[in-house]
């Protein structure tokens, strides 16, 4: 818009000032074969200006002097030097009203509409289960202004698109829920119970609480020796709508590991007699090779297996 607004501003100064140019000139002649006339003025200054530049002595070029003859033969009456700077004139003032136009149309598109600008047509609504976002606006109606709050909710999902959304999202919500289990069917240890996973509301039923008790945790006590299958409920909501996913889990009994005393005993009850006055004592533990020492402070008695 700057530029336009500097052509324009430029082509009206030179229009004005030039306006009265050589007038004497040029008024005489026909306004039928010369509709711009007025212009003239404006068109005989910039002539004078590039014949003081580009020509030399006043001579003119070889394509004006043919130009000049020919217009000589459709005027006889006019001098041909005037008919030259009539018909330059003619085509100089068509350029710079062309200019003028376009520079005055490029202002008037560039012209920034202050109504459209600050126009709202519309409103974005909260995503991902967002809770409703409020917007404050000005309300124009009937020439009144007023100023109001609207809330908007969050945008309302198709039943399929939060089933994708719980589809794309399960694996990790399992993988949450097992924590330091290796797996839903090796469960040794507490089940962790999250009640929220990326804007997805969760909670949790389980098939039996004397297994499992509200908070996740495994209830060893009342798991038999040969470890327990059951279910676990995850109520997930999220846009509006509500599904229930089933988690089947095996609960292994978890097991003491026996002492290494207990472990050398059972190797000493397994592998001697026990009408025998002496007792040969194990050389190796769960492949793991082991020997024997005493432990009186001279230890001067060992035995090496």
């Amino acid at each position: 818009m700057i530029f336009y607004c500097i052509v324009l501003a430029i082509l009206s100064i030179i229009f004005i000032t030039t306006f009265h140019y050589k007038q004497s000139e040029y008024i005489h002649i026909s306004r039928k074969d010369h509709p711009l006339r007025f212009l003239y003025g404006t068109a005989f200054f910039i002539q004078d200006i590039s014949d003081r530049i580009f020509k030399k002595n006043g001579i003119m070029s070889e394509r004006e002097r043919r130009t000049s003859e020919k217009l000589s033969m459709l005027y006889t009456e006019i001098n041909p030097i005037m008919l030259l700077k009539l018909h330059k004139a003619k085509h100089y003032t068509t350029s710079l009203l062309i200019i003028y136009f376009v520079a005055f149309i490029g202002i008037i598109l560039t012209i920034p509409n202050t109504n459209s600008e600050s126009k709202i047509t519309s409103l974005d609504r909260p995503t991902n289960g967002e809770e409703a976002s409020s917007y404050e606006l000005n309300v124009e109606i009937n020439g009144e202004t007023t100023d109001i709050v609207l809330e908007i909710e969050s945008k309302a999902y198709t039943l399929e698109e939060v089933l994708s959304y719980f589809d794309s999202h399960l694996a990790s919500i399992e993988s949450t829920l097992i924590g330091d289990n290796p797996s839903l069917y090796e469960i040794t240890d507490n089940l962790n119970f999250i009640s929220n996973f990326e804007n997805i509301d969760i909670s949790w039923q389980v098939e039996n609480y004397d297994y499992i008790n509200i908070k996740g945790e495994i209830i060893m006590e009342n798991i038999p020796s040969e470890g327990a299958t059951t279910n676990i409920y995850a109520n997930l909501k999220y846009g509006g709508h509500s599904a229930t996913i089933t988690f089947p889990i095996f609960i292994q009994k978890e097991t003491l590991k026996p002492s290494l005393q207990e472990e050398i005993m059972s190797e000493i009850n397994k592998n001697n007699d026990p009408h025998s006055s002496t007792i040969t004592l194990p050389d190796s533990i769960n492949g793991n090779t082991i020997y024997f020492s005493d432990k009186a402070p001279n230890n001067d008695s060992k035995y090496f297996f």
